[in-house]
């Protein structure tokens, strides 16, 4: 048939083809989608707080603590130093997709923006988005197009997904005895397992270097790394997995458990807590790790291990981080126009950085506000300060944590708005830590990222309202994680403590548990009716959609 001809064939409409079943329920669930995740990450969270309710409902709080201070300066050194090897294992990750990518940039700036990165994710969660807008920030300075920070960020996700199943396999194939009796499962069913994860892998290597080097999925299809780089990749994550299970290893008490097999625990435990899409894996890599090791242990000495963990894994690289961008901030605003380019994209990572510190913080304020101070602190404040001041600032502090919450979300947006109230709640939260409970520790870490607001003011340059913006189903999720964390371990430490309604109007110095009630009662009165506004407000109008030089100059502002 001639061409003209075939180019006015009109098609019948018997021709066209009824959606199956599964693309219609696609079509229909598919904008829910972010809400249906949030709403099962709600669910699992509960769940799991439950839980591990039930596995330490014989602990009890203050043995937790003593446990907590007498832990060894060396064993806190020695997880210090694994935390530092762990992170710079994960530099890899980001030079090996850019060799992938076929990109050279040099050592520093890759491991620079890789620390950030994953000190950021690993803090807030969701890491391929939170890591991704951090590297999207930096390496468009540096000449990158989205497509590629895309293809960056995916080759890391993929290359950490298949080499935590790889050190999984190992530790099962090798340590299966030791694993046997914490996990109540034959060993040789644990080898089998092990050696089936193993035998994937060495095919999926095996087809990289003898295949055709692609493999793809309904129509997608992308080159394998080289075999060279892959073994690369893979050491990579098994130092970075290795190290970042010494870090809670050494930190927990003597148990039947040695290395090789925590390890394989440890996988598992992150792996699912990556899989929940809770915020930071909390409550489900706690669960995993309490259900094998507290069958072996004290449990309230794997409590105390696993606070220590997340204060030295999760908190000290995001201070650090935080130290970094602030202080490129200051030597480019010394410089001015011979900044270099490194420090002028280094320090636009200000704004996620400074926002997740600012979410971590706001979450630290509402944990503190449901637990009891020091009483040799209640004594001294108890001969300086009348009761009602303490009373208000505890209670109000705890308010003030989830205004960062819910402010962090602004900064990580650049928005002036939400700078102006960072440094004003937290400017009165570093006065109001003092005055509930001469929280020091809590106040300096206030105080420093009070400063490094204020160093990083001309990055927050978004004209826009803080309630601008409305809060997204993740956001949602991550305050409700906060929130029923915060309640979970009020529980845990006032489980001594029957529950009456007249607990709710005592009010002495010496009376913890009624303090902490009203604070958690504030933060859900104030959380609830915002959730309800962020949902449910009407939209203020849609917007046209943007020009190609309008997304150009979006993607290098970032």
């Amino acid at each position: 048939m001639p061409d003209d001809v075939e180019a006015f064939n009109v098609p019948n409409e018997a021709d066209e083809v009824e959606p199956s079943h599964y693309e219609r329920w696609k079509a229909v669930l598919t904008p829910w989608r972010p809400a249906i995740t949030a709403l099962a990450g709600i669910v699992v969270v509960v769940l799991v707080w439950l839980a591990i309710s039930k596995l330490i409902a014989e602990v009890d709080y203050n043995d937790v603590l003593d446990t907590l201070h007498a832990t060894p300066v060396w064993a806190i050194a020695a997880a210090l130093g694994f935390t530092a090897l762990s992170f710079l294992a994960l530099s890899i990750y980001d030079l090996s997709a850019l060799r992938y990518l076929g990109r050279a940039i040099p050592y520093p700036i890759v491991a620079l923006t890789a620390f950030c990165a994953y000190a950021v994710g690993n803090t807030a969660g969701f890491g391929p988005l939170t890591g991704g807008a951090i590297r999207f920030r930096f390496y468009a300075r540096l000449g990158f197009e989205p497509a590629d920070v895309a293809k960056v960020v995916a080759y890391v996700t993929v290359a950490f997904g298949i080499g935590l199943a790889g050190v999984t396999g190992l530790g099962l194939t090798f340590a299966a005895h030791d694993l046997a009796d914490p996990l109540s499962l034959p060993p040789t069913l644990l080898r089998v397992l092990g050696g089936l994860i193993l035998v994937l892998m060495a095919g999926l290597f095996a087809y990289s270097a003898f295949g055709n080097g692609r493999i793809g999925w309904r129509g997608l299809s992308v080159p394998l790394p080289r075999p060279g780089l892959m073994l690369a990749q893979f050491a990579a994550t098994l130092v970075d997995v290795s190290a970042a299970a010494a870090v809670l290893w050494v930190l927990l008490p003597q148990t039947d458990v040695g290395l090789p097999a925590f390890v394989a625990v440890y996988a598992v435990a992150i792996g699912l807590g990556v899989a929940s899409h809770v915020p930071a894996g909390l409550g489900v890599f706690e669960a995993v790790i309490i259900a094998v090791v507290g069958r072996t242990a004290s449990v309230d000495q794997v409590l105390s291990a696993l606070i220590l963990y997340r204060v030295i894994y999760y908190g000290v690289p995001l201070l650090v981080a935080s130290g970094l961008v602030t202080g490129m901030e200051v030597r480019r605003a010394a410089s001015g126009a011979q900044a270099s380019r490194v420090l002028r994209a280094g320090a636009q990572l200000s704004p996620r950085v400074l926002a997740t510190l600012t979410f971590a913080l706001g979450a630290v304020l509402v944990l503190s506000g449901v637990t009891p101070a020091a009483d040799q602190r209640l004594d001294l404040l108890s001969d300086l300060l009348p009761l009602p001041i303490l009373e208000g600032a505890h209670f109000l502090e705890s308010v003030l944590g989830l205004g960062l919450i819910v402010i962090a979300r602004g900064l990580a947006h650049r928005l002036d708005g939400a700078w102006w109230a960072a440094v004003v709640a937290v400017g009165a939260a570093v006065m109001l830590s003092l005055l509930k409970a001469l929280a020091i520790s809590e106040s300096i870490a206030l105080a420093l990222l009070f400063i490094a607001l204020l160093a990083a003011r001309r990055e927050f340059n978004r004209p826009a309202s803080l309630l601008h913006q409305r809060l997204t189903p993740g956001w949602l999720l991550a305050i409700t994680t906060v929130i029923v964390t915060a309640a979970a371990v009020m529980f845990f430490v006032y489980s001594d403590v029957e529950y009456s309604n007249q607990l709710w109007w005592q009010f002495e110095f010496s009376e913890e548990a009624p303090r902490s009630l009203r604070a958690l009662l504030g933060v859900v009165i104030a959380a609830g009716p915002f959730a309800a506004w962020s949902l449910l407000r009407a939209c203020k109008g849609k917007t046209g959609q943007p020009e190609p030089e309008e997304i150009a100059d979006a993607s290098v502002l970032g």
